[in-house]
Parts: structure tokens; sequence; C-alpha cells
């Protein structure tokens, strides 16, 4: 039995750095999976692109992102002409909806794989019925069929292969987040139940600064009130205080912050509040130097979140709106002790349409994700984005991806249960709902 686990071909990978998106060494999960394999089979699982995938009798498949996704669509249909052979499983956190995936894959693994591939394996070896809510027969799937995600009790380690896992699940409730149900919450789980996600990735509360390094957390919001609404209640003085705080500590503090612009009701971008807070900053510290890299991404209606209903904003050109600002000047806040600059690193609209067709497509969606991840028009060098999403909106009606829906509507993605009851999901979401309205 011959087994591989296949790395994608991203349209434009010309340079080191974007080639590195594609290094196995970023999917912490497909090598966990790769090391059980071989552990329990005695197997040697080959790294491969396609070039050689259809030499295998198993081919593997992790989602790591949405550009994953695409990326597959990509290499199926273009480099190996729709041909695959050999039986594809695919895995993996980047799964948010099934129907997309169906017609390139014979299993579907949803949500922690290590035991899950295990039986799958042995099942497909021994011919055997496979009966689990977590795997994905794909000639069998219906999707009115309910499928739930497959969680872990316990963080993933095996010292002897240097494969330590850090962090699973948030102890939080934000609104938008996908990952607060794609994993298990650290008070439902029977072991390792007091980690969380760490304090660098995105709970600012639990954020600790104690030295120059850079550091990563997210905000999610330009004001209280946003951030309010969506369920992240992080007030402006929480922020003063962290880092005027941090500043008696160490004299430099590099800090990512992360923000979600383009919710339904922010029909602009306020950034006074931010503004005054780090002017406030500035006025509180003496001895140390901040630096503050500001990243913007638009909001995306998440599968299994409370906010899966609403409507997405694929008109404003945010990364274009952030060039004209850095043409004035790059800084949001510029003092004494404290700089805040704004990074161009926000996604165009055709990648947040992606996202969207990506979480709400249903089976008779492959037309429209086949032409945006490998025709000619979509891929060549001689347009830029823009006109590329022109090209979408001209040939396909994109409403059913991005329009807000009404509280109980059945989404393509809704066959995919999570450990969130439903009716918490309805509560949460009207919430929000009447919060904005």
């Amino acid at each position: 039995m011959k087994i591989a686990a296949l790395l994608p071909t991203h349209q434009h990978i010309t340079d080191k750095r974007k080639g590195q998106r594609i290094d196995i060494k970023n999917y912490f999960g497909l090598k966990v999976i790769v090391n059980e394999i071989e552990k329990k089979f005695n197997v040697k699982v080959e790294i491969v692109d396609y070039k050689r995938v259809n030499e295998f009798d198993i081919v593997l498949f992790s989602f790591h992102s949405i550009s994953d996704y695409y990326a597959l669509v990509y290499t199926i249909e273009k480099k190996l002409k729709g041909i695959r052979k050999g039986i594809w499983i695919g895995g993996g956190a980047g799964i948010a909806n099934i129907n997309p995936l169906v017609n390139y894959f014979d299993y579907l693994v949803i949500g922690r794989g290590e035991s899950l591939i295990i039986e799958l394996l042995n099942s497909v070896i021994n011919k055997s019925k496979i009966v689990n809510e977590s795997i994905v027969i794909c000639n069998e799937y219906e999707s009115n069929k309910v499928y739930k995600i497959n969680y872990t009790q316990a963080l993933y380690n095996d010292e002897k292969n240097i494969l330590k896992e850090d962090m699973y699940g948030c102890k939080y409730n934000c609104f938008y987040c996908h990952y607060r149900y794609s994993t298990l919450t650290p008070n439902l789980r029977e072991q390792d139940n007091k980690t969380t996600m760490p304090g660098n990735e995105e709970t600012f509360w639990d954020l600790k600064i104690i030295n120059g390094s850079f550091y990563t957390s997210s905000l999610d919001g330009l004001t209280e009130k946003i951030r309010h609404q969506v369920n992240k209640p992080i007030t402006n003085k929480m922020i003063v205080d962290k880092l005027v705080k941090a500043s008696k500590i160490t004299c430099k503090i590099n800090l990512k912050l992360y923000l979600i612009i383009g919710y339904p009701n922010e029909k602009s971008l306020d950034f006074s509040e931010l503004y005054e807070v780090f002017k406030e900053v500035d006025n509180q510290i003496t001895n140390c130097s901040i630096f503050i890299h500001l990243h913007f991404t638009p909001f995306a209606a998440s599968p299994l979140t409370p906010m899966k209903w609403e409507g997405v904003n694929i008109k404003t050109d945010y990364r274009a709106y952030f060039d004209e600002i850095r043409k004035k000047s790059f800084y949001l806040y510029e003092g004494i002790n404290v700089r805040v600059i704004f990074m161009r690193t926000t996604i165009k609209p055709i990648e947040l349409l992606k996202r969207m067709v990506y979480y709400r497509a249903s089976l008779n969606d492959m037309e429209i994700i086949k032409y945006m991840a490998c025709n000619t028009e979509q891929i060549t060098h001689n347009k830029n984005n823009t006109q590329k999403l022109d090209l979408i909106m001209q040939k396909y009606d994109v409403s059913k991806f991005v329009k807000e829906y009404d509280i109980c509507h059945v989404l393509e993605s809704d066959n995919i249960k999570s450990w969130q009851l439903e009716s918490r999901i309805i509560k949460q979401a009207e919430i929000y709902r009447k919060s904005i309205k």
C-alpha cells in the first residue's frame, strides 16, 4: 500500500516566500496524520505534488485554509486534467462545507483525524463498512444528511517524533469565530482542559508582553461598540492599561494587531477611537518605544457561527482604501513613544467572494468554483483582481453567496454540526441582529 500526502499547486507561486505556504511544516494537522499512519501501518508516507500523485494507492489532502481549496481545484482540474487515481481522503481544519469537496474525494474526515484516519484506512484495506458520523463517504453523500465534527479530548504529544500541540480550543465566545466551534472548548475536555488559544494569537485579555519580541493579538473591531456587538468586549481602557503595564516591564514593544472591518452595520471606517487610545498610551508612558502593525480583515460570515446568516460586503475594496490612506501617511498614529502603522495586508474583494462561495456553495455550484480556480480569464497575469471580479459578476449571480439571510434559514453548510446546540447559535444570532438594528 503506497500512501502520499498531496501538497497543492497554487497559482502564480513564483517566489520563495509564497512557496512556503505549501511546505508541510505549515500543516501541523497533516504532520500528525502522517505520523500516526507511519506508526500504525509501518509505511512511509511520501509528500508529493501533482507530478507523482497518481502513483499512489492512497492520497491524503489537508485543508489548512480557503486558498488550499482553490489550489486543490486548480491542481486537479488544470494540472491533472480531472484525472485522479487511487483513493483520495480529505481532512483538516479548513473543511467548513462538504458540498464543494465531494467531487474530488472518496472520503472526507470532519474534525480531528488522528484516530479517524486509522479507522478509515483499516476499513478501506479490509473493505469493511464505514459507520461514523464524522466520515463522509463521498459516493453516498446526501446534502441533507448530518455529519458531526470529531473532537479530541487531549492535546497531541509525541515526544519521540517531536510533535507537540500547544493550543486547541478557545474559552471565549466571539460571534464571528469559526474556530470557537471547530474545536472543543477547554471546559468540555476531559484532559488538558486548562489550555486554550494562547494570548499571543487571539485572546487579547490573556496577552502578556514581556520583551521586545513581536507579539500577535486581535481586537476585531475599530470601536468599543462594534467589539461589544460581536461579543468581544474589549474596552479602550483595557487596551491602554495593557500597553502601559507592559511598558513598565520592557523598554520596547512590538505588536501585530488584527482587526475585522466591514461588519454588516459598519458603513464606514472610523479610526478616531483607536487614534485616541494610542494617543493616551503615548501620554502615559515614558521609557518605552511601542511599534504596532495594524492588519485588517474584511468580515466573512463563517459557518457554524451566530453570524453565519449575515451579509458580506464585496463592493468595498478595502485594500484600495488603505492604499489611498498610505499615500498620505503610513501611520494611524505617530507620537513620541508610540507609532501605529497601517499594513497593506487586506485581502481584495475577489478573495472574500471566493471564501463566501466556498462557505455557501451547493452541489450545483461547481461551475463558478472551477471558473474562479482555473479559468484562463481568472489566472492570467494580464488582468488585475478588480477586472477578474467584474468578469465573475458579469457571468454569475453571486447574491446567494453574500446576501443576508433570515436567522434559521438552512444554509448549505448546516449539515456539519458542532458541540454547540443550534438553539444557542440562533439565540446569539438574534442578540447580534438586535444590537445592530
